[in-house]
């Protein structure tokens, strides 16, 4: 838990920040990757569990993108076990662009993929292929072979929205494990040859 799957696009858009416990393998990978956390423009959350929003902080120059029903959720009181109290003061003074479903910026299309939370969204990039950067929708490949997820909110929604993204990506990157090609049959094939991601793990 907490291991979650921090993903950097063309060095300025960040989807996810990790949980605070990993902050120090999180700076260490940007800085690998040649990144100052001050020229992120965008941070994207999927969902405001913690290990998932804990560091977006570090981002302190970045506009932070947060699903308009997930955080209306939280600011009602609608509080699981692993959304921090704190999220309103993690986005206090930060310039936060609230989204629905749709283009979110140029080339980033966000979906509603619930199961894992009611307000998740995963994000979709079309580049040659069909990208998917999923969160905990998809949070790992044995979840997605069996389309059995960890489900928060109701375990028939999540294994619709598995099928849904078995049936339109052709690239997951999940939220706790390594990516993976999504084959022709809906099942996950090994992936060696694609640095999407800053890892985690």
């Amino acid at each position: 838990l907490g291991q979650s799957s921090v993903a950097l696009l063309d060095g300025e858009t960040i989807v996810d920040t990790g949980s605070l416990a990993r902050r120090p393998m999180l700076v260490d990978a940007l800085e690998t990757a040649g990144v100052d956390p001050a020229d992120v423009s965008d941070v994207l959350l999927t969902h405001l569990h913690f290990d998932h929003v804990d560091n977006v902080d570090l981002f302190s120059n970045a506009t932070v993108h947060v699903y308009d029903p997930e955080l209306e959720h939280a600011e009602n009181g609608g509080f699981d076990w692993a959304t921090p109290r704190s999220v309103a003061g993690l986005l206090d003074g930060r310039d936060v662009v609230r989204f629905t479903e749709g283009e979110v910026l140029d080339g980033i299309e966000a979906v509603h993929t619930p199961g894992h939370v009611e307000h998740h969204v995963s994000f979709i990039v079309e580049d040659g292929m069909t990208y998917g950067l999923t969160g905990d929708a998809v949070k790992n490949v044995r979840e997605f072979e069996t389309r059995n997820p960890f489900t928060i909110y109701d375990d028939g929604f999540g294994r619709e929205t598995l099928d849904a993204l078995a049936e339109r990506l052709d690239f997951v990157d999940p939220g706790h494990d390594v990516p993976f090609y999504v084959t022709e049959s809906g099942g996950a094939a090994p992936c060696g040859d694609v640095d999407l991601t800053v890892r985690l793990q």
